[in-house]
Parts: structure tokens; C-alpha cells; sequence
């Protein structure tokens, strides 16, 4: 299963990297606080608070959990990397990164017992991010800085949706604890 996603992630990247913005040595950059940047923040926090919050389980499962935080949290700020430098630094990797690393989130989401029904109905969230990613990456590029940021916020949207799920699977091992007591 995980193999072909993999290979469906890999055959449908559209991204055109003849279209990729050349770049010179001296690589300019957004300021810091511009929206392109500041949207990563709503996508980061919740993947901060995973690493840093409670988890129960076993010590092989915490120590999974927080790794799985912790690459969850370097995609990220990989894109944030991408973004801060106008789509000039990363291009080769950053869509093929967050790709993997969502097709990861789904299968530890499987892992850690989150019922299906809610996995696609984060797939559904997936699909609008996808449909929308698309229309603004064919469009100008005025349309592109202006609307990109909103899809950070749906992305935020989906992370702090995947972490809550996961965290319900906590109280869930919990109960399942007290109750054997």
C-alpha cells in the first residue's frame, strides 16, 4: 500500500521545473514577517506541540512519536526555507518532501489507530490543497504571492487535524489502561 503511494505521489508531481525562476549567486530574499512566511506559522505549531506535549505508550512509541513530530516539523520548515528565498533555494525537493512526508503522517495515522473514516476525510482536505496548489502554481505570478499563503493556512488546518486525531488515540490508550486496572 505504502509503495503505491509512493508511486502515485511520484507520477503525479506536476510540478514543472523548466518553469522554476532562475536563479542568480546572490539570491534575494522575503523579509521575514511578509505573509508567504508568517503562514508557516499556523502549519508549525501544532507540530511544536506534538513534540513537546504528552503522548502515552510504550517507550518504542513515544520515541516514534516524537520522531515522526520532529520530520513532520524539518518538512516544514524546509518549505519555509523554499519560500523565504523566492522558490530559488530547495525547488528540486521541497514538493517531493512534503509529498513523502504526508503519505508518512497517513500511514502513523493507520499505526496509531486512527479509524479511516477520519483519515479520508483528511484526504478530502488534501484534495482541495492539491486542486488549489495547481491552480495558483498556472497562473501569474501577483496571483501566486497573493493567494499562495491561504494554502499554508489549509495546510495548518490538516496538520492540526492529523496531530488532534493522533492525540484522541492517547486518551483512547488511557481509558483502555484504567479500565484494566
Amino acid at each position: 500500500m505504502v509503495i503505491n503511494i509512493l508511486k502515485y505521489i511520484y507520477k503525479y508531481n506536476t510540478i514543472n521545473y523548466n518553469k522554476m525562476p532562475e536563479c542568480s549567486h546572490e539570491i534575494k530574499h522575503r523579509e521575514i514577517t511578509s505573509h508567504m512566511i508568517t503562514s508557516h506559522i499556523p502549519i508549525l505549531l501544532p507540530c511544536l506541540w506534538w513534540i513537546f506535549g504528552y503522548n502515552s505508550g510504550t517507550y518504542v512509541s513515544h520515541c516514534i512519536d516524537k520522531i515522526m513530530a520532529a520530520v513532520l516539523t524539518s518538512s516544514i520548515l524546509i518549505s519555509a526555507i523554499y519560500h523565504y528565498y523566492y522558490e530559488c533555494v530547495l525547488c528540486r525537493i521541497e514538493t517531493s518532501v512534503l509529498q513523502l512526508n504526508t503519505a508518512i503522517l497517513n500511514v502513523y495515522m493507520c499505526y496509531r489507530g486512527v479509524h479511516f473514516r477520519y483519515i479520508l476525510m483528511g484526504g478530502g482536505v488534501l484534495i482541495i490543497l492539491h486542486s488549489q496548489i495547481e491552480r495558483l502554481s498556472n497562473g501569474d505570478k501577483e496571483t501566486y504571492e497573493r493567494n499562495h499563503p491561504y494554502c499554508h493556512y489549509i495546510a495548518g488546518a490538516y496538520v492540526m487535524y492529523c496531530v488532534y486525531m493522533i492525540h484522541h488515540t492517547y486518551v483512547l490508550i488511557d481509558d483502555i489502561k484504567e479500565g484494566i486496572q
